[in-house]
């Protein structure tokens, strides 16, 4: 059964090869084709206009300087937390070994 139904694809594939084969391409007027390329163009596109890149510069400096605010707030917030530790300190704990930390407290 299985074979049959195979025979019967590949003979549907060969007669729409053929059909495909014997199909002449469309001819299209010249005016047909500038219409056609006019309208194309008339659609926008996906991209923002060219004057809208300022203002978008402008948002994202805004949103920027923003969230640097608030990071620097923050970190403010929680150094204000610490009784004698100073903010140098605070940036130096990454990358100073722990023995220098101590006497700094």
């Amino acid at each position: 059964m299985k074979r049959s139904r195979k025979e019967q694809i590949e003979k549907l594939e060969r007669v729409f090869a053929r059909a495909r084969a014997a199909q002449e391409a469309p001819h299209f007027s010249n005016r047909w084709l500038e219409s056609v390329m006019r309208e194309i163009r008339r659609q926008p596109t996906g991209l923002p206009p060219f004057h809208e890149v300022p203002r978008l510069v402008w948002r994202a400096a805004a949103v920027v300087a923003l969230v640097s605010l608030m990071f620097a707030g923050s970190v403010l917030a929680w150094n204000a937390g610490g009784t004698d530790a100073d903010f140098s300190a605070l940036l130096s704990v990454a990358t100073v070994e722990p023995t220098f930390l101590a006497g700094a407290l």
